[in-house]
């Protein structure tokens, strides 16, 4: 690539964050030279198109691309993501450029999300429902979240609430999605699991808080065609009005819109309780949050109690909250009705003391962060089941066995 007409004193003023792409952070006030650049050992191209795709002014090779076969790869019947030309897993360093294999995985990902969504619908027969719900309606910004048919009106019903970062509505962990398998990376297991345990089933979707203007033109069209009944194959079918702009031009394009009451993961949380969960027929209400998920839910508590009243049971998943000290009632039914599993080298369902014992914690019987979920995910439907037998029951009052793992009431 070629850059003409740029005099040697370009970046002067210039002071991208390319500490987070991996590249040395320039001072506000420092003018390099291109030869100055390469002396401090900063890649000169990736610099430049860093600026250029900045203001939009130059293409970005993956935007066009819509599947994981574009990129080689492709999910086998395991749910695992291989190569197309030799089986093999996920590669990272594909280019050996630092910068372009990490847009290359942050654009995969992207695609994987749609791919997602699609698996949501598809395989686990689940709807989507546009929040702010007159959205449909009105022209303004939205998101989605997901719902099994008629969950509303189910005895039981469980939200899963994902954690912070790129993931979106049935993600627990993009990393697993790509190098492990769908099964650890998702909420499918969840997500079925709970069907067939007669739970009526909802997806948050708290990240996703603001919408560019090309991408609110892309699912403004889908909403349309969501109003006129199922389509076939409907990534494939948007998949040309998914083609990115190109040019000067995209950058007014990439303008962000905040969703009106989801301008953050907690406002997005208060929502779905609000217009979906409180209007539920549920007696039986479960939530499953991971990680900063589990931060967004005691938040929204702090500051709506209400929820509580209708909670049976919280499970979190290596969820780092506080407790606000001073709100007795709050500690009480934490204490009573939720359960941490955390990472741990001890066996699953080992008792972990700390925090003051404020809550029960668990072992996850992992000590990988984002596989947590995944490998809990028996022990939190055990959990409900006791919760649904006995509403008093505390996984605390348990006695260890031999090998100080607590004694679980087995699934009938």
């Amino acid at each position: 690539m070629m850059l003409k007409g740029l005099s040697g004193r370009f970046f002067s003023g210039l002071a991208p964050p390319i500490s987070a792409v991996g590249y040395v952070r320039c001072e506000r006030s420092s003018t390099y030279t291109v030869e100055e650049l390469e002396t401090k050992n900063i890649d000169f191209m990736a610099f430049a198109n860093y600026f250029l795709r900045l203001f939009g002014w130059t293409d970005d090779e993956f935007e066009t691309y819509r599947t994981t076969t574009e990129f080689g790869y492709e999910f086998n019947e395991e749910g695992r993501l291989e190569s197309i030309q030799d089986g093999s897993c996920f590669q990272f360093n594909f280019y050996n450029n630092k910068s372009r294999d990490q847009r290359r995985y942050e654009a995969l990902g992207e695609v994987i999300t749609e791919y997602v969504y699609e698996l949501l619908v598809k395989e686990c027969g689940l709807e989507k429902h546009y929040v702010p719900v007159e959205a449909i309606n009105d022209n303004e910004p939205f998101s989605f979240i997901f719902m099994s048919p008629g969950a509303l009106q189910q005895e039981k019903l469980l939200l899963l609430v994902h954690g912070s970062g790129v993931v979106r509505a049935g993600q627990w962990a993009r990393r697993l999605i790509i190098n492990d398998c769908l099964d650890s990376g998702t909420q499918i297991p969840y997500i079925k699991q709970a069907m067939e345990e007669g739970y009526g089933v909802v997806v948050l979707n708290p990240n996703d808080n603001r919408i560019d203007g090309e991408r609110l033109e892309r699912e403004r069209k889908r909403m349309e065609a969501d109003k006129k009944g199922p389509q076939p194959n409907s990534m494939d079918a948007n998949a040309a009005s998914d083609l990115r702009m190109s040019g000067r031009w995209r950058g007014r394009h990439q303008r962000y819109h905040y969703i009106r009451d989801n301008e953050s993961p907690e406002q997005h949380l208060r929502y779905v309780w609000q217009h979906f969960v409180q209007k539920s027929r549920a007696t039986r209400v479960f939530l499953v949050a991971h990680s900063c998920g589990g931060v967004h839910f005691v938040n929204v508590v702090s500051s709506y109690p209400a929820v509580l009243d209708r909670l049976s049971a919280v499970a979190l998943t290596a969820s780092p909250h506080r407790l606000p000290q001073k709100n007795k009632t709050m500690l009480e039914w934490f204490k009573k009705n939720s359960v941490n599993w955390v990472t741990s080298s001890e066996a699953l369902d080992t008792r972990i003391h700390g925090h003051g014992d404020a809550y029960v914690q668990l072992s996850a019987g992992t000590t990988q962060h984002d596989m947590t979920s995944w490998l809990a995910l028996q022990s939190i439907f055990i959990y409900f089941d006791n919760k649904l037998e006995n509403p008093d029951y505390q996984p605390a009052r348990d006695k260890p066995d031999e090998t100080g793992e607590v004694v679980r009431r087995r699934r009938r």
